[in-house]
């Protein structure tokens, strides 16, 4: 089980952001991938973003 602190929930904002800022340049077949660290700053999770039609999907892996 993967524990997300209060205080680690913010480090979630900037590859959220840079998945965003790189799916809505316009292109349909972007596909971005960021790592999110907490706490010893170890990697927890993979974020990847792309296009499914007109949506926009955010997935977040968690890693084991």
């Amino acid at each position: 089980m993967k524990h997300i602190l209060t205080e680690d929930i913010g480090k979630f904002i900037p590859p959220l952001t840079t998945v965003i800022s790189a799916l809505g340049n316009g292109s349909t077949k972007t596909e971005v991938e960021q790592e999110i660290t907490v706490g010893d700053e170890a990697v927890i999770a993979n974020m990847k973003g792309y296009w499914v039609g007109d949506l926009m999907r955010i997935d977040i892996k968690f890693r084991s």
